[in-house]
């Protein structure tokens, strides 16, 4: 199933999506975009289709964004056994 992201071609504007900054005192480089999940949750907003979260998670990777938030509260939980279950996330 195709998934309207609102994000930039990986070709045109990556380097602008993917920028990164460096946390002082740390060698982490941290995309300065990062990807909200609250919606992901699905509790507040009808539900939401979990592979179409899945794409949105991985058309974020795909355009360098590597910070996530996500919290208990997003659908009691969903949102982060969704980000967690992505085979696109980095759990080191």
């Amino acid at each position: 199933m195709a998934t309207d992201v609102l994000l930039p071609s990986p070709a045109a504007d990556r380097q602008h999506v993917g920028d990164q900054a460096g946390i002082p005192g740390t060698t982490l480089e941290v995309s300065r975009v990062g990807l909200g999940t609250s919606a992901i949750g699905g509790w507040m907003w009808s539900g939401t289709d979990g592979a179409e979260s899945v794409d949105a998670i991985r058309a974020a990777v795909e355009h360098g964004i590597n910070v996530i938030d996500t919290a208990p509260a997003y659908g009691f939980g969903r949102s982060e056994e969704i980000v967690g279950k992505s085979r696109f996330v980095n759990k080191d």
